[in-house]
């Protein structure tokens, strides 16, 4: 049974990275972030 006990907690533990990765992927803070760095790399072109 502790196998099973580890992977579940193994799919937990991955699950919890999932979920902070796709919160930044549609925060606001990452989208303003993009932008301002874009409007930069476009200024020295």
């Amino acid at each position: 049974m502790a196998s099973l006990e580890e992977r579940v907690k193994s799919i937990e533990e991955r699950n919890k990275r999932v979920e902070i990765n796709k919160a930044w992927e549609v925060s606001w803070t990452r989208k303003i972030w993009e932008k301002y760095v874009n409007k930069l790399i476009k200024m020295e072109v």
